[in-house]
Formats: structure tokens, C-alpha cells, sequence
């Protein structure tokens, strides 16, 4: 297995496979095999952690610069739930 792939050990009863390029349609794909509910794309683990992190106490400057926004972005506030503005 290369550097960039993944092997999930279990989503459900079943082993997936996944390479990093592919990720935004693997978020889909497992959280189809999942049975998750809602619409899960790539952007889903970008929103996630923008989210989580804002949770966890973080200053926006901080989680804009983690994950790739420019200082004073008003577009990381869509990525942050309403609530955790």
C-alpha cells in the first residue's frame, strides 16, 4: 500500500479503500457504507474541523490559518456552524 492510500479497517462489516486524491469522493462513498445520515462530500471534513476547532476554543486567526484561509476571511465563517461563530 502506498503513502497516499488508506485502509480503513471496518465501516460496517466492510473494509474500505481509499486514496488521498480521491478523498472527496470517497467522504460519499463511506458515509454511504456507513449509513450516515445527510449529504457528506469532501467539504464535510473541512467543516467538521472548522467547527470542532472553533468548539474547542480556538481563535478563528488560529483555524484560518490551519486550514488554508486568508487572514480575516469572511468565507471560514461558512464553514463554521451558526451557533459557533
Amino acid at each position: 500500500m502506498r503513502a497516499a492510500q488508506i485502509r480503513l479497517v471496518e465501516v460496517g462489516q466492510r473494509h474500505v479503500d481509499f486514496e488521498l486524491r480521491q478523498l472527496p469522493v470517497d467522504v460519499t462513498r463511506i458515509a454511504t457504507a456507513a449509513s450516515l445520515e445527510g449529504r457528506w462530500r469532501g467539504h464535510s471534513l473541512r467543516r467538521g474541523f472548522a467547527t470542532a476547532a472553533r468548539r474547542a476554543g480556538a481563535h478563528l486567526e488560529r483555524i484560518g490559518r490551519h486550514g488554508g484561509w486568508a487572514d480575516g476571511s469572511t468565507a471560514l465563517l461558512g464553514y463554521i456552524e451558526e451557533a459557533d461563530r
